[in-house]
Order: structure tokens, then C-alpha cells, then sequence
């Protein structure tokens, strides 16, 4: 690594609640319940009644409903979390913010600088195992 594209071990204090990237990453979780409860919703609709009973139906409906408000929650929560950090001068976000310092979520360290490229997996990987080296 070179000296301009190493992290400098410059943190950032972290700002209240879960860190963007977290909150994106629930995302998928969220939609994967979601699918699971619709799918089960639909079975018990298309099923005979005597094969489902009600309370299979009613859990299955209920939970797709739970998810549906959940993942409108998640978004509004990432939103809020985005601008907090933005705000801060930082991210946790991977993509989608060049002009910002990326942090690792963890640590508040560095890991790229605003301007600079975004980073491989590989160098992605190994500047977050730096940070928290580095932190412990």
C-alpha cells in the first residue's frame, strides 16, 4: 500500500444509533421474512380449508404485515442515520458517497478519504482488519 492510499488512523466519534451500513444490511433479512410470510399467506389462502388451519393463516398474514412495517421503518431509519452521518462529514455506506470519508461502523476509523476511489473487496477487507488491529 501506498502512503496516499493507506487509511490514516483518524477517527471520527460516531454519531447516535445504528450506523448506516447496519441498518442497510437489515434490509435484506426484512425482505427475506417478508417473502417467507407472503408465500406462506398465499399457500393458506390457495389451500382447502380443512388442510390449513386458521391460525397458520392468521400468523402468516400477521407476519407479512410485521415485515411490510418493518422494512418502511428500516428505510426511514436509514434515511435519518444517512444524514446524521452526513452531517458528521462521514459514512459507513459503501458506495454512493464519494465526497465523504467512508468509517468503518465499529471503529470510527478512516478507511478511505473523500475523493479517492472506492475500494476493492480485497482492499476493503484488509483496511478494516487494520482499523480494528489497530483499535484493540
Amino acid at each position: 500500500m501506498t502512503e496516499s492510499s493507506s487509511p490514516r488512523q483518524e477517527r471520527y466519534k460516531r454519531v447516535e444509533g445504528l450506523p448506516a451500513q447496519y441498518v442497510q444490511a437489515s434490509f435484506a433479512w426484512i425482505g427475506a421474512g417478508f417473502a417467507l410470510a407472503f408465500v406462506l399467506a398465499v399457500v393458506s389462502v390457495l389451500l382447502p380449508p380443512t388442510t390449513v388451519s386458521t391460525t397458520l393463516r392468521i400468523v402468516a398474514f400477521s407476519t407479512t404485515c410485521v415485515c411490510a412495517v418493518a422494512y418502511m421503518l428500516a428505510i426511514l431509519l436509514l434515511r435519518l442515520q444517512r444524514e446524521r452521518e452526513i452531517q458528521t462529514g462521514y459514512t459507513t455506506l459503501r458506495k454512493g458517497f464519494p465526497d465523504l470519508d467512508m468509517v468503518d461502523p465499529r471503529t470510527g476509523v478512516v478507511l478511505r478519504r473523500a475523493g479517492d476511489p472506492d475500494l476493492t473487496p480485497t482492499q476493503l477487507h484488509e483496511r478494516l482488519l487494520e482499523a480494528r488491529r489497530t483499535m484493540t
